[in-house]
């Protein structure tokens, strides 16, 4: 069972994970290149009882496409965005990879949303791409 520590630039917000994630994927959706001001964010998807979280984090809450709420939460002294949450994924928590120490196990599978994605955002080898969100598997 992995462990990953993390936390924001300043310190005042870090986590704990323990075990492995349900999903570790890229996102160009337009929420995600906005709030992280790059062409996509990576995050890694948890249940909730795996991650625990020392600090107070702020948080934003948002539409995504699937027109359900959209919780992003950062540390409210240097603003990193650490956690999302998707009322679509209930008690799952979506952490900021880049957040994660560098160390940390972790290979996106998938991109999502990739009919938003930049033209110049190269797209690993092997990584799948779907055009928007994929059916959850039945």
């Amino acid at each position: 069972m992995a462990t990953i520590n993390g936390g924001c630039l300043c310190g005042a917000v870090s986590y704990t994970v323990e075990g492995e994630p349900i999903f570790v994927g890229h996102c160009a959706c337009q929420n995600c290149q906005r709030s992280t001001g790059a062409s996509h964010s990576t995050v890694a998807a948890y249940p909730e009882p795996q991650v625990t979280i020392r600090g107070t984090t702020t948080s934003y809450q948002g539409v995504g496409d699937s027109g359900q709420p959209t919780t992003h939460e950062f540390c409210p002294t240097c603003g990193s965005r650490l956690f999302t949450r998707a009322s679509v994924m209930p008690n799952v928590v979506m952490i900021a990879v880049g957040t994660m120490e560098p160390d940390a196990p972790l290979e996106p599978s998938m991109l999502i949303y990739g009919k938003r994605r930049r033209a110049w955002d190269h797209v690993p080898e092997g990584v799948a791409v779907f055009e928007g969100m994929p059916a959850p598997p039945q």
